[in-house]
C-alpha cells in the first residue's frame, strides 16, 4: 500500500507548507508554523484512512482537509495505475 508507506516519510514540507513538527503517536500528525495541523490516522477496524484538521478558521480547516484528501487520493490512484 503506497499511501501507508508514504506516511512513514519524514516531511519537511507538506502541501507546500513548512512542517513545524511531526507526531506519530496515533497516526501521523503534521503541525505547521501557523498552528494549523492535519492528522492522518489509519483505522484499526476498517480499511479507512481518516483525515482530521485544525486551523484558524473553519474554512481554512476545510481547505486543509480537501488538499490532504486530494494528496491521499492521488497516491492511491497512482498505485493502481
Amino acid at each position: 500500500m503506497r499511501t501507508v508507506a508514504r506516511l512513514k516519510t519524514h516531511f519537511s514540507t507538506f502541501l507546500g507548507r513548512r512542517v513545524a513538527s511531526l507526531d506519530r503517536t496515533d497516526g501521523l500528525k503534521i503541525a505547521f508554523g501557523d498552528g494549523s495541523w492535519v492528522l492522518l490516522r489509519l483505522s484499526g477496524t476498517e480499511p479507512l484512512l481518516r483525515v482530521y484538521t485544525e486551523a484558524a478558521t473553519p474554512e481554512a480547516a476545510s481547505q486543509l482537509a480537501m488538499e490532504t484528501s486530494a494528496w491521499v487520493m492521488d497516491l492511491v490512484q497512482g498505485a493502481q495505475a
